[in-house]
């Protein structure tokens, strides 16, 4: 399994590999997610990889890999995590439930962007996002991809609530989503509150 992962580490284009792409200046790692997540989690221990920017991709199987990647929140592997992106993996407000657990026990605090856009995420996964961080979990974040979602009033007015604990967030993208306007002012008054510091809405 590690010849194979130590192989693929030179081909960044090859996507059957575990691990993929390097940077120099940041040791940049893509861990593509598949059901064998555990192994994943044996290679990254066996190879060390320590890299201050990681990005996590889901393949085949959404619910099987939310239920792993699950499994590495609670191990602790993924602590310094900056990069998740999933976007477009059905994800919905069930995996957004799991995912809000993860996030609420702090075991992605060090995330600096989080892209869960494209992933049918209604109001419901919503509300239990804006409860997760409610607490200053995600107090390091400061790009947030929400864009492409089914979230409604009701979802946005929840997550406005609890924008307040996300001290460093600098832009977050909302575009072709179902808000309305009782959304979208509870949203202004949000960004109203957390004056002088601006928040960027694409």
């Amino acid at each position: 399994m590690i010849n194979a992962i130590l192989s693929h580490l030179t081909d960044p284009t090859d996507k059957s590999s575990y691990v993929c792409g390097t940077s120099s200046s940041f040791f940049k790692h893509e861990y593509l997610v598949s059901s064998r997540i555990l192994d994943l989690l044996d290679a990254k221990q066996s190879l060390g990889i320590k890299g201050n920017t990681e990005s996590v991709k889901f393949l085949g199987d959404t619910k099987n890999n939310v239920d792993s990647f699950m499994i590495l929140c609670a191990t602790g592997s993924l602590a310094n995590l900056e990069v998740l992106n999933l976007y477009n993996n059905k994800i919905g407000d069930d995996g957004m439930k799991e995912f809000a657990k993860a996030i609420a026990r702090g075991s992605l605090a060090k995330l600096e962007s989080l892209n869960f856009s494209h992933n049918q995420i209604g109001d419901e996964g919503m509300k239990v996002f804006a409860s997760a961080i409610a607490s200053g979990s995600l107090a390091n974040l400061t790009h947030l991809y929400l864009n492409m979602n089914m979230i409604g009033d009701a979802g946005m007015t929840a997550f406005a609530r609890a924008m307040g604990a996300l001290g460093s967030l600098t832009a977050l993208y909302l575009g072709h989503n179902q808000i309305g306007d009782v959304g979208m002012i509870a949203l202004a008054d949000a960004i109203a509150a957390l004056h002088p510091r601006r928040v960027r809405i694409f």
